[in-house]
């Protein structure tokens, strides 16, 4: 039946699409990552179909009930809104944490394309929603997107890397020669059964991953708090108390400063370069032969090393 495995059901999606057909996918964002560039383009001439959008547990690599979704021009915002959406209808958590490869830009303006969506689909107003960029992705990012949306400064990450997604498609794509042939109807049958079968193997190996991964957290959890204890108590506890509270005012309102955010450093080696310069041609006018420790010659040979 249409909409009881991993594929949405398709005449209510399509008909939510088709009224976002020219709607221009708006990128503030310094990555260059094909979901923001290619967003617009057909990147498969002749399909109707460009590709597949998935969402998945992240904690598990479980293909979501309804978490598929044909795609048309690539990862528009409509597309992607009514995967994510329906994959979490019925789910009831007072904390959801989502990563996409452009979460910084999905973020924007996402409450108020909600609203755009049935109320069934729609998450619950009270409901925290956080977004970070998978590890991975996230070095095709600018600056400010690796310190807001990073997932090791997290509150609740733990170890998750956000790239699991990514080893869903080295298990799919082999289909892809056979799938691309097929019908529409055929197509949905053959990508449903795989990925049914694929969480039914990831379940059977529960057993033997999470006594591994829970020997490791408690043995790694006693580490790291020993060691973080250690280089705490190099600082002035008064100092300590303000960093603490700098981080926990941070995770409760991302808005507030962020205290991972390095300050930029705006002096750069050509500025160096042009101070040197200037401080000595006014030596030499003064017909002073100056001596620096470091001298321009010297900036040369190392960048020859």
């Amino acid at each position: 039946m249409p909409g009881w495995g991993p594929f949405v059901e398709e005449s209510a999606y399509e008909t939510f699409i088709s009224n976002y057909v020219d709607q221009p996918e708006i990128n503030t964002c310094e990555s260059e990552h094909d979901a923001i560039a290619k967003a617009q383009t057909r990147c498969t001439p002749g399909y109707a179909v460009s590709g597949v959008g998935v969402v998945i547990c992240s904690r598990h690599a479980l293909i979501r009930r309804n978490g598929a979704g044909d795609l048309q021009l690539g990862e528009k915002y409509c597309n992607m809104d009514w995967i994510i959406f329906l994959a979490l209808a019925g789910v009831i958590l007072p904390w959801i944490f989502i990563t996409y490869d452009i979460g910084c830009q999905w973020l924007k303006n996402f409450r108020s394309r909600m609203l755009d969506f049935p109320e069934s689909m729609q998450i619950d107003p009270t409901t925290r929603v956080d977004v970070g960029i998978p590890s991975w992705h996230i070095n095709g990012h600018g600056r400010k997107c690796r310190t807001d949306f990073c997932l090791g400064y997290t509150k609740g990450a733990g170890r998750t890397c956000g790239e699991e997604v990514e080893t869903t498609w080295s298990s799919t794509n082999a289909l892809a020669p056979s799938v691309r042939e097929m019908g529409p109807g055929a197509r949905h049958d053959t990508l449903n059964d795989h990925w049914n079968g694929w969480n039914f193997r990831k379940i059977v190996g529960f057993r033997n991953l999470f006594s591994r991964c829970f020997e490791e957290a408690a043995l790694m959890s006693a580490k790291h708090s020993e060691i973080f204890e250690k280089f705490s108590a190099t600082f002035p506890p008064e100092t300590v108390a303000r960093w603490v509270r700098m981080v926990e005012r941070w995770e409760s309102d991302p808005r507030a400063p962020n205290p991972y955010d390095e300050p930029e450093q705006t002096t750069t080696l050509q500025d160096v370069r042009l101070e040197l310069a200037r401080k000595e041609t006014l030596q030499l006018a003064a017909g002073y032969v100056p001596r620096h420790k470091v001298s321009m010659m010297g900036f040369d040979l190392e960048d020859q090393q």
